[in-house]
């Protein structure tokens, strides 16, 4: 006990069976908070000797309370567990417990200082625990770890409590601090919140920035007292005096609130915001606070969970508030007991009685039970995962289904096609629709129907993955990163790593990068783990083509070794539909019934009148249909029209408007409407929305919001960024009349579908004439600010922070120059004042380079602005500066590959650049590291013109790199016919051998390439030479 309690001694005898109440502390500053709560303290009493517990005896009020804590270091589920479990066995009358201490709270509602109790309602218990479960059919993961309700007794008394709360204006825990102050003044100063305790809830984007984070270089001598003030003031924000205070949540300036809820309990320590979101989004967004040793109560003894708020959960987590967290909840503790009634808890069972018989169970593992989560718990098992993932799937699946009526697309899992999928072995269903049916909406129907049902079915245990293609990833959904992808959903559903992936993984990190091969095979064996995997493929017509056939070969032969069965959507093209010809079809189209739940479910969202007027609102239905003719798009761009409009001439108006004569003609019809109305706003709201539309249509890639918020705030012309200018961008997408979607949960902004993409491009001229200027001057304004004038990291650590704290940095250097291109804007003062500054195009090549090819961020690039203009074709520079300028640059060779500006622009194929640099005199024949010359790029990359050009300027057609290959060598092994055919007609000698032996046709017979075989054999090239012994 500690020895700043002297609580008074009774020496009236007591025996084990007089203590009806237990009390579980995990720290023990939670003991001490417990103990200086009681209103006696009691003599201890013997206990067996198999009982390695210490004990507190005390009393509040009537009731008689042993307090215990877990062994100093040992918390968690387990260790509380068993401490409970021994407290019972030596005490067997308690009846029930608290267990009091501290959790993480989830902000805005529950702040520091607040108390949370856990209570059942809404469908959950008080406590559930988050990190236990098992793996059900269907892939999914139910949690069955659960506290029992209170005893009633306890929940009687939380009604009076609350009663008393409401009649008295508020709790009397204020009253207990303040008797703490006179009865123990040396504990005031550790317990009692002060005014350095500071509130600061950050949000989840925020990341927690330490002192060695925020700075690359060490102090000057001169600021040795700024930098001990610094240390103190780290001491009383709890360490994040460096962080982002912008990204916090309104202060906390009100008392403390007592919270009655959902607790979320785990073995592992929560110290990550986007973890916590995901968990609590998980429980219907119910969890208050989360805590580590509650739910090892589970089957030991009934109780009520409190706990004081100290942190919340996130990176940003310290011990500041703990032990004013503490004694906040061992008051309320004391104050609830002053309302439990002893003749109460003398009616309740003992927690003994409830024990009895399952006390061996609780250290062993149940044979249904799978810790899922425990699987995560290693910090490398969830780097795999996060390497092999890439794309958030299950984020786009959540955004879907927050977009999904209730009620909608239960047709599909009645279907006789469907159940013959469900039901067969290696089944295929194709699902195909014109744009806009509802595809993506009947793809999250069936995840969720499998997720859900499957869960009953006694048929093993079930793997589920998704796929949601988008146009906007072509450059992220390769086949292999796809096929990753899978791969890391079907690993993450198992209880252990498979031995398989971690190796692909450990190959990867000693820089040998796992081939499509290697994954689909470590994919396979991965699948033999389950009884059955279902893998679902949204959207298959907006996968790149070329990634698209590759992707379909090495599925279904995966589908024929493995026997999974696949459910695919995409338009009705005939180049997809090829594929799957023996197949089971459906062809989605919105049915009436879906169609009319939806309009139904939108009217509270619809002006005012159509709820008066019900012969108008079954006008507006009718006409909806029969314009919509089963795409569920259309009903929704007519609907957010509609929702814009104010009087009932205007809707009156629309119905005037019939549909067009073809499913184009309707499609922009719709927009062209939905523009109108953004187009009717006030200017400034117009000129916002065209702003976001111009970047959600124009860039690259699909942006993440934080990107998306940093390129609206860029003001052309300032040198450094203003985090006042960024906008609120739930306001510009309510500017934009539904034709953008935004998921703040999820964090994805997008165009409500791929045709107003293609609406939009189509239109640009009349909508967005500006689109690609004002990206291209955003890029080139953002790395031109003063940051990154400095020029290039001298660290990798501090290249992450510039990443973190710039969120635009890598889209800009990665796609500044296509957009300038696009812009012409290459020669404006804007464009080349970024050039002519060595460290803003040093400071954007290192980015380039880390992001495109991963080359670490710790030396300089040793790129000049030639280099960049070669790299994204750029000429404009090249014609408006001096001839002497370019000539005295252009030999210039860039770290770490020993290319000149011609050797970039040879090798990304821009004709235009390359003939600019050959003209200024730039040497045709210079080679970078490896032996590559401007040709031997050209002719690898198949760029015809460029390899035309080069063999015309007099390019040596014979040269050899560092392996022995010549051009032609590269244009076989990369299989460029065209290129192959002009290498022969300028002369090329084809009997050349690489290093290795091989010959052109040897290579072509290699590849399979019959076109390039004839090419050679036409060419005379000799058939008897024999393979290398490679």
């Amino acid at each position: 006990m500690s020895g700043n309690t002297p609580q008074p001694v009774t020496s009236s005898p007591r025996t084990h069976k007089d203590y009806t109440v237990g009390w579980v502390c995990a720290l023990s500053l939670e003991r001490t908070a417990a103990v200086v709560m009681l209103d006696v303290q009691h003599p201890r009493l013997e206990i067996p000797a198999a009982d390695r517990n210490a004990y507190t005896l005390g009393s509040i009020g009537e009731h008689n309370i042993v307090i215990a804590c877990l062994p100093k270091g040992m918390i968690g589920n387990n260790n509380a567990a068993a401490v409970a479990t021994q407290m019972v066995m030596t005490f067997t009358n308690v009846k029930f417990g608290f267990m009091v201490g501290i959790g993480g709270g989830i902000p805005p509602a529950v702040r520091l200082g607040d108390v949370v109790v856990g209570t059942p309602g809404d469908g959950y218990p008080g406590v559930i625990q988050w990190d236990m479960g098992k793996a059900v059919e269907g892939g999914g993961f139910q949690r069955t770890g659960a506290l029992d309700n209170p005893p009633r007794s306890l929940l009687a008394a939380l009604t009076e409590l609350e009663t008393a709360y409401d009649i008295n204006d508020g709790s009397k825990i204020p009253q207990y601090l303040a008797e703490l102050e006179i009865k123990q003044p040396n504990l005031v100063k550790k317990f009692l919140r002060n005014e350095s305790m500071k509130d600061i809830a950050f949000k989840a984007a925020a990341s927690h920035i330490g002192k060695s984070d925020a700075t690359s270089q060490p102090p000057l001598e001169e600021d040795g007292d700024k930098e001990e003030e610094d240390e103190e003031e780290e001491d009383e924000t709890g360490g994040c005096r460096h962080c982002d205070r912008t990204k916090t949540f309104k202060e906390n300036n009100r008392g403390m609130r007592i919270h009655f809820g959902l607790i979320a309990s785990g073995n592992q320590v929560i110290k990550d915001a986007a973890f916590r979101t995901k968990i609590n989004k998980e429980l219907s967004r119910k969890v208050l606070c989360f805590e580590m040793e509650a739910a090892g109560l589970i089957n030991v003894f009934p109780c009520l969970v409190i706990r004081g708020i100290c942190d919340y959960a996130d990176s940003h987590k310290n011990k500041i508030w703990q032990p004013h967290a503490v004694i906040v909840a061992a008051a309320f503790a004391k104050e609830l007991l002053g309302y439990v009634q002893g003749v109460d808890v003398k009616l309740e069972n003992s927690a003994m009685d409830l024990i009895s018989g399952i006390r061996d169970q609780i250290y062993e593992a149940r044979a249904d039970i799978k810790l899922i989560y425990s699987n995560m718990d290693k910090e490398e098992n969830r780097q795999i995962i996060s390497w092999l993932s890439g794309t958030d799937y299950e984020s786009i699946h959540a955004d879907y289904r927050k977009r999904k009526m209730s009620g909608t697309g239960g047709w599909i899992t009645n279907s006789t096609e469907f159940l013959e999928w469900l039901q067969g072995d290696k089944q295929t269903l194709f699902c195909s629709g014109r744009p806009g049916a509802g595809k993506t909406i009947i793809t999250t129907t069936v995840i969720d129907w499998l997720e859900e049902k499957m869960l009953h079915k006694d048929t093993g245990d079930i793997g589920i993955a998704h796929i949601y293609f988008n146009y906007k990833r072509h450059g992220e959904e390769t086949a292999e990163a796809v096929i990753a992808n899978l791969l890391g959903q079907l690993s993450r559903r198992l209880s252990s790593m498979p031995g398989s992936v971690r190796n692909l993984y450990e190959q990867d990190a000693k820089g040998k990068k796992p081939k499509i091969e290697q994954y689909l095979e470590a994919l396979s064996s991965v699948a033999a783990f389950y009884a059955k995997v279902f893998i679902l493929v949204d959207a298959l017509d907006e996968c790149h083509p070329g990634e698209r056939r590759q992707f379909l070969t090495e599925i279904f032969n995966f589908q024929t070794k493995g026997g999974a069965n696949l459910f695919v959507t995409s338009r009705d093209i005939p180049d997809i539909n090829a594929h799957f010809k023996e197949s089971l079809k459906i062809e989605i189209s919105g049915k009436e019934e879906d169609l009319r739940k939806y309009m139904e479910g939108s009217l509270p969202d619809l002006p005012r009148i159509l709820s008066q007027k019900p012969e108008l609102w079954e006008q507006i239905q009718r006409k909806t249909l029969k314009a919509a003719d089963g795409i569920f798009l259309l009903v929704t761009l007519r609907f957010e029209y509609l929702r814009n409009l104010v009087t009932e001439n205007e809707i009156l108006e629309v119905l005037k408007k019939g549909p067009g004569t073809g499913s184009d003609s309707v499609y922009h019809e719709a927009y062209d409407q939905i523009m109108t109305r953004i187009q009717g706003q006030h200017k400034h709201s117009f000129s916002r929305a065209r702003s976001l539309l111009s970047w959600l249509t124009g860039s690259k890639r699909q942006l993440t919001t934080q990107e998306l918020r940093h390129a609206l705030a860029v003001q052309v012309g300032r040198s450094q960024f203003d985090t006042k200018d960024i906008p609120d961008l739930g306001k510009l997408v309510s500017f934009c009349c539904g034709l953008v979607a935004f998921d703040e949960d999820s964090d994805i902004v997008r165009l409500v579908h791929y045709t107003a993409q293609d609406y939009l491009m189509e239109s640009q001229s009349e909508w967005l004439p500006n689109m690609e200027t004002e990206i291209a001057e955003s890029c080139v304004t953002y790395l031109s600010y003063n940051v990154f004038r400095t020029g290039a990291c001298d660290a990798e650590g501090a290249f992450r922070e510039r990443l973190r704290s710039n969120p635009l940095y890598e889209y800009a250097s990665a796609n500044w120059g296509y957009h300038v291109n696009a812009a012409a804007i290459g020669g404006k003062p804007l464009a080349m004042g970024f050039l002519e500054s060595q460290g803003a195009v040093s400071a954007s090549v290192e980015c380039l380079l880390y992001r495109e090819m991963g080359v670490r961020p710790n030396v300089d690039p040793g790129w000049v602005w030639m280099h960049l203009c070669a790299f994204f074709g750029i000429q404009e520079p090249l014609t408006v500066v001096d001839l002497a300028v370019v000539r005295a640059k252009m030999e210039t060779k860039s770290t770490p590959d020993g290319r000149t500006p011609l050797l970039w622009a040879a090798g990304k194929g821009h004709e235009a650049v390359t003939r600019l640099l050959i003209n200024a005199g730039a040497e045709i024949e210079t080679k970078d590291k490896d032996g590559w010359t401007p040709l031997s790029w050209a002719a690898e990359n198949g760029y015809e013109a460029v390899v035309q050009l080069l063999i015309n300027a007099g390019a040596e057609i014979e040269t050899k790199d560092k392996d022995g290959r010549t051009p032609l060598l590269w244009a076989v092994i990369s299989r460029h016919e065209a290129v192959v055919q002009l290498l022969i007609n300028a002369g090329v000698e084809i009997e050349t051998k690489d290093r290795y032996g091989w010959t052109p046709l040897l290579r072509a017979t290699e590849n399979g390439d019959k076109t390039i075989v004839e090419l050679l054999l036409a060419a005379k090239a000799e058939i008897e030479t024999k393979k290398p012994n490679v």
